[in-house]
């Protein structure tokens, strides 16, 4: 995970190595908020729309709520509309809610 956000923190690309390894971060802690979000924008930033949909889609319906569901929620509908630009436009907002101490 910390390797991954090392690039996005600089504004870089993640390489691909980077993308994997918060893709089996998140396979083996699936309850973690931040890597299952981390996970569903660089899906979706990698043009994966229907995985990028499937993996946020338990943020957006978390029942207990929050900031990060609202967000997710926003993400998912703009998704589930076909509008993947405005999923993207609307991700790049999510800045701060993709840090792990911003739960």
């Amino acid at each position: 995970m910390l390797y991954f956000r090392s690039f996005v923190d600089s504004g870089a690309t993640p390489p691909a190595s980077a993308r994997e390894g918060l893709y089996k971060a998140f396979e083996l802690a699936p309850q973690d908020e931040g890597l299952r979000l981390n996970a569903a924008l660089t899906r979706l930033r990698d043009g994966k729309i229907e995985d990028a949909r499937l993996t946020i889609r338990p943020l957006a319906f978390n029942p207990h709520g929050g900031a990060m569901m609202e967000h997710a929620s926003k993400i998912l509908a703009a998704i589930d509309s076909g509008d993947a630009d405005a999923a993207l436009k609307e991700a790049e907002g999510s800045t701060e809610a993709e840090k792990p101490d911003a739960k």
